[in-house]
């Protein structure tokens, strides 16, 4: 099996998009959308995205960093 996306609606009627790795795992699964289209969108975007997107070490928790990036700071604590 290749790897790829794959699309499926859940039962509250959101789209949600999986990445999925050769062996058929899933390893990344999105937010749920409102439509297909725009999981659809979310996908073209990891894709023209991910070829730029640096690798950047985390010394705090992710909700710590998302807290911080959202406030426009550079770095996060704890």
């Amino acid at each position: 099996m290749a790897a790829g996306f794959g699309i499926s609606t859940d039962t509250a009627g959101e789209h949600h998009f999986r990445l999925g790795a050769r062996n058929g795992e899933s390893f990344a699964v999105s937010e749920g959308h409102s439509s297909r289209t725009a999981a659809h969108n979310d996908i073209a975007s990891v894709q023209q995205n991910a070829s730029v997107a640096e690798i950047v070490e985390l010394d705090c928790s992710l909700r710590a960093r998302s807290r911080a990036i959202q406030s426009g700071h550079e770095h996060c604590q704890g």
